[in-house]
């Protein structure tokens, strides 16, 4: 899966400083051919009263700061066209709005340290977005060497190996691990609850299955190291966490949706819980154009 357009939100906070270094970094395995700054101010008018110092017009003067912000990442990689956006309105319905102008296949966001009432705007891009969506923490670390794919047998997950396999050509040494979790199921018996098969058996099982759902993917099987787990809790977003951060990965690349069954784990919620567990970057894949019937009527309506 390539990322040819990629829109990166800037807030014009601090924060934007590192979240350029960041994708800096990565753009490479990303074989992006055009990026869209964009800053979305909710009113004009208003702008202008709390800051009535701010030169105008303000939005030239507003582009003029995110170029300056850009300049290291426009200079590194200059087979890039870059493009610079302000909108005036609701930040998530913008965002999308935009996506779907520019036909966009990646939506690259920043992430805050989560604090009480923080923003909910990268889990709500994940869920509502038209396209793939990168959601990178501020607490991250700037690298790119392990990339680490829960994966519960669906055909989401199968876009999520296919889109780790495509970034790793551009990574010298990658590593790609394919996680998947499978979850013990208690049945109550005899007045206390059992556990319908022990964990020797589930896992033979899942190693089937496994073995059957890889070879879907043909020759980049070979790619991949697998790793298994079997747990008595159905808690798949904290099971991501832990292995994502025990085997040092740089990146979560997970399906937006996914199947459940007694033996996998769900991936829909997951992704979007995910981002707000991990200091590590969260890449939710999607087919291009997914929710695109629910965007239109957003769009109509404002």
């Amino acid at each position: 899966m390539l990322y040819k357009n990629i829109l990166i939100g800037l807030d014009l906070s601090h924060r934007d400083e590192f979240l350029l270094r960041y994708v800096s970094e990565i753009l490479p395995s990303l074989h992006a051919q055009k990026i869209y700054f964009l800053h979305v101010i909710h009113d004009y008018e208003a702008f202008q009263q709390e800051h009535p110092k701010f030169l105008k017009p303000v939005d030239e003067n507003i582009i003029s700061i995110m170029k300056k912000k850009a300049e290291k990442i426009i200079h590194t990689h200059k087979n890039i066209d870059f493009h610079f956006e302000i909108s005036e309105g609701h930040t998530l319905t913008e965002i999308l709005r935009k996506a779907k102008l520019k036909d966009i296949d990646l939506l690259i966001t920043g992430r805050r340290l989560k604090i009480a009432g923080g923003s909910k705007l990268p889990e709500k891009l994940a869920r509502k977005a038209p396209c793939s969506v990168l959601v990178v923490p501020e607490d991250a670390h700037i690298r790119l060497q392990k990339l680490f794919v829960p994966i519960d047998f669906s055909e989401q997950s199968k876009l999520a190996l296919e889109s780790a396999y495509e970034m790793s050509k551009s990574i010298k040494g990658a590593t790609l691990i394919a996680f998947h979790a499978a979850s013990l199921q208690p049945v109550y018996q005899s007045h206390e609850f059992i556990f319908r098969e022990s964990e020797e058996t589930l896992r033979e099982k899942v190693k089937i299955d496994y073995n059957n759902f890889m070879k879907k993917i043909g020759s980049m099987n070979e790619y991949f190291k697998p790793l298994i787990s079997v747990v008595q809790e159905n808690n798949p977003a904290e099971y991501i966490k832990q292995n994502a951060y025990a085997t040092d990965s740089d990146l979560v690349i997970i399906g937006s949706k996914g199947r459940s069954n007694a033996a996998s784990v769900l991936l829909g919620s997951v992704a979007e819980n995910l981002i707000w567990l991990s200091s590590i970057p969260c890449l939710v894949v999607k087919e291009k154009g997914s929710n695109m019937d629910f965007l239109n009527v957003i769009l109509s309506i404002q």
